[in-house]
């Protein structure tokens, strides 16, 4: 089963307010990304995010997590997204390792700089610059795509 990116986004959230690790949407948006990323590879394909990722001009970018944050700007975010019709925050029932992932997430990137981040999914052969070099900008990054790159961070986080 796979989740609203927003869902995701607010969760990452929560566990960085719980560390006292404050976000802004770049830094958000790269989290949800590298969650995603790392659930393909432990999960042998299982997608953590319902939603199309795109490749934007600063990185791997979810539209829906974009449009329910800009207004922050480069502010540290301190609201959450919500449905547009109720206004209610936008949850989900995560799985237990699901949760732990993005912890070890917040735990192992949250503390980077957006730049550093960016910089992250930027690396050649990043799946990041293949859609970006075969679509161009806002072409879609495919979970093939990320799973196969985060399986080679894997093997070689592994094998050191």
């Amino acid at each position: 089963m796979s989740y609203d990116s927003r869902a995701v986004a607010n969760k990452i959230l929560d566990i960085a307010d719980q560390k006292c690790i404050s976000l802004t949407m770049m830094q958000l948006i790269k989290l949800v990304y590298i969650s995603h990323g790392w659930w393909l590879s432990l999960s042998d394909g299982q997608a953590l995010t319902s939603d199309e990722v795109q490749a934007w001009q600063y990185g791997p970018v979810y539209p829906a997590v974009y449009r329910s944050f800009r207004h922050n700007g480069s502010r540290v975010i301190r609201d959450r997204a919500v449905a547009p019709v109720t206004g209610l925050k936008i949850e989900s029932d995560f799985s237990d390792d699901m949760v732990t992932l993005m912890d070890q997430v917040v735990d192992s990137y949250g503390q980077l700089h957006a730049f550093q981040l960016s910089d992250m999914t930027h690396q050649p052969g990043t799946p990041w610059e293949t859609a970006s070099a075969t679509g161009g900008n806002y072409a879609r990054i495919w979970d093939s795509s990320i799973k196969e790159h985060f399986d080679e961070l894997r093997q070689t986080s592994t094998a050191a």
